[in-house]
């Protein structure tokens, strides 16, 4: 699995988690107040409904939050719950999470693959994104009998890995809090959170007879073993980063200590509120490895002692430790654990600090002027459309963009070009962290995340939208050139052979929000790549996945084939030109072997874009469906 893959599931992973407060709410009520139904609603979602959540989880984030495909999805699940618990005549058969995944997994890649499927007219009341579905039904027979038939299997198994987990003891929990920090720079701690809130252990809630599994259901069946790898979190989340974060601001200096403790007072109170950490953990993990050191053997530590003294309690932040006291054995002790832990984080920290001045926030040199262009903006400025203008200048601007996500805390991009991206500018821009690895960018911006990039979404997005009705086909205008009278048309054809798609079908943000720029995408039937006009060939990018092309009225084409196939390093690619060569119209531009490319799990769904939209009046779809390469017209293009 890819690394874009594992960003996209880490952030998709944290979308159910937003309901758990209020289940656990609805259950503590309930349990004060003796009041069973508001009890059975925070139990509905925890236990009879969570595997749907993530079921719909998965098909909001990886395809676009169609509604269609979270229906597939729903739609999988269902059929493979209803015929696993038959064969496993289990009528309390919880898949959970991981269940709940794979129909989602199921969802999307039938609606990728079939959403644009035309039936016979007879059959048309299934043809395009309702097909998905009724397939999605199907599909998840096998995967219902597999779940029948291996359930019991996978019980005894996790039953088994619980056992080893839990048979560790203290040990068992410092392994665990410890790797849980380790993962947090790169986003994948909420994968492994999963597995142990979710999927880990067994126990038979005693007021209804099911098996219920994962720390947080066993937490609130009443099992007298649950909890105690959690509760460790309360002292790291609540004790640790205050400390952390105060620490720092207390060590910046007098011109800085003003921006820098606005900066951690609204991070110490995140954490503290919402048990999200990473607005504090990236004003220090990269600029101090030795401190992050330290604090992934602390935190580890932390949950070492908590465990050993028999602390049983779930959550994350101040309100849940509220919310989960009747459910909680021995929570007074959190604070007499926690006290000191932030005494000894405090005292390390600022030493630390005043000792080496590693560059952690407000230690930093001064990054500069920014460069040319450059959106200002105060950091921590609250004007999320500012902020997000100054993150994407940051960014390198919408053309370096190929997608972009959110998780509650940071964005998640993949660049163009890496070398285009403005690590100062960012942090000015009051980015808590930039972390980097090849093409994959992760800017962290706290809870704002997702209101930054749905600004940055609409304001990169052009005012048109996919699914508008192709202007009638007819003859292709005549090419005019700059020097005839009224305005410059070009007409492009289709750059290969398949079915032409609009933009947003292609499963890349990137493309399908029109970051890149406007044009459509073609699902190719063969491997060659041909020029959609005459013109120079501006770009080869490397492993030869895409072309830039300027035609002779100065349109900037980019052909891309395939998404995500920059990782393939150039295999199953073969490229015909090099940049500079002057091609006709339908030349050979690419050959690739298109079959290769989807075996090995990318989509080859192609965009054709005009990515110098500044000079452009109108990008005109021409053709919907089958197109020849070389032949069909596919884009009409007026100038300014």
């Amino acid at each position: 699995m890819s690394r874009a893959v594992f960003d996209k599931l880490s952030a998709t992973l944290v979308v159910p988690i937003v309901v758990l407060p209020v289940a656990a709410l609805l259950q503590a009520f309930g349990f004060i107040l003796g009041l069973e139904p508001l009890t059975a609603g925070g139990r509905a979602i925890l236990v009879h409904f969570l595997p749907a959540l993530f079921a719909l989880a998965v098909a909001v984030g990886f395809a676009g939050a169609d509604a269609m495909a979270a229906f597939a999805a729903l739609t999988a699940y269902a059929v493979m719950w209803g015929v696993g618990s038959a064969v496993a005549r289990d009528p309390a058969l919880n898949p959970g999470a991981i269940g709940g995944l794979a129909a989602g997994a199921v969802g999307v890649w039938l609606f990728r693959r079939f959403h644009r499927v035309e039936l016979p007219e007879f059959l048309a009341l299934f043809s395009g994104k309702r097909l998905v579905p009724t397939l999605a039904a199907l599909a998840a027979l096998p995967l219902g009998l597999l779940l029948g038939y291996g359930w019991p299997w996978v019980l005894g198994g996790l039953r088994t890995l619980a056992g080893w987990v839990f048979s560790a003891g203290p040990a068992g929990a410092f392994v665990y809090g410890a790797m849980d920090r380790i993962l947090v720079p790169t986003g994948l701690h909420h994968i492994v959170n999963n597995l142990v809130e979710y999927q880990l252990g067994a126990y038979t809630d005693p007021a209804t007879g099911r098996v219920v599994t994962g720390e947080i259901q066993r937490f609130y069946a009443g099992d007298p073993s649950a909890g105690l790898l959690m509760s460790g979190f309360y002292v790291f989340n609540n004790f640790a980063i205050p400390a952390i974060a105060l620490a720092i601001a207390h060590a910046a200096p007098p011109s800085r200590r003003r921006r820098v403790s606005g900066l951690m007072w609204t991070g110490l109170l995140t954490s503290v509120m919402t048990g999200i950490t990473e607005p504090v953990e990236f004003a220090f993990v990269f600029g101090a490895p030795v401190l992050w050191g330290v604090h992934v053997v602390l935190t580890g530590l932390a949950s070492y002692i908590t465990y050993a003294l028999g602390i049983r309690d779930w959550g994350y932040a101040l309100p849940m430790y509220v919310i989960n006291w009747p459910y909680a054995s021995r929570a007074a002790l959190i604070p007499v654990v926690g006290v000191p832990f932030f005494v000894l984080y405090y005292a390390l920290f600022r030493y630390y600090i005043a000792r080496f001045r590693p560059p952690v926030l407000g230690q930093e040199a001064d990054p500069g002027p920014g460069p040319a262009g450059a959106v200002p903006a105060e950091p921590g400025a609250s004007d999320v459309a500012h902020l997000a203008q100054a993150v994407l200048a940051g960014l390198g601007g919408p053309g370096n963009l190929r997608s972009l996500d959110a998780c509650m805390s940071r964005l998640r991009v993949d660049v163009a070009d890496p070398a285009q991206v403005d690590e100062a500018a960012l942090r000015r821009a009051g980015a808590r962290g930039v972390m980097r690895a090849g093409t994959a960018v992760q800017v962290v911006l706290g809870p704002r995340a997702g209101a930054v990039r749905a600004a940055i979404e609409a304001a990169s997005k052009p005012p048109a939208a996919d699914g508008h009705p192709p202007a009638e086909v007819g003859e292709p205008a005549p090419e005019a050139r700059p020097g005839d009278d009224g305005p410059v048309e070009v007409v492009l054809l289709s750059p290969l052979t398949g079915r032409c798609l609009p933009l947003g079908d292609v499963p890349d943000p990137a493309f399908a929000n029109r970051l890149v720029g406007d044009g459509v995408a073609v699902a190719p039937e063969a491997g060659l790549l041909l020029a959609p006009a005459p013109g120079v060939v501006a770009h080869v990018f490397p492993g030869g996945h895409a072309v830039g092309i300027v035609t002779p009225e100065g349109l900037e084409v980019l052909l891309h084939v395939g998404v995500d196939t920059v990782k393939l390093g150039g295999r199953h690619f073969r490229v015909r030109v090099r940049e500079g060569d002057r091609v006709r119209a339908g030349q050979v531009l690419v050959e690739f072997d298109r079959e290769a490319v989807e075996g090995e799990g990318y989509s080859t769904v192609s965009p054709v874009v005009i990515t110098n939209m500044d000079a452009v009046a109108e990008v005109t779809p021409l053709c919907w469906g089958p197109v020849r390469a070389g032949v069909t017209p596919v884009l009409r293009v007026r100038r300014r």
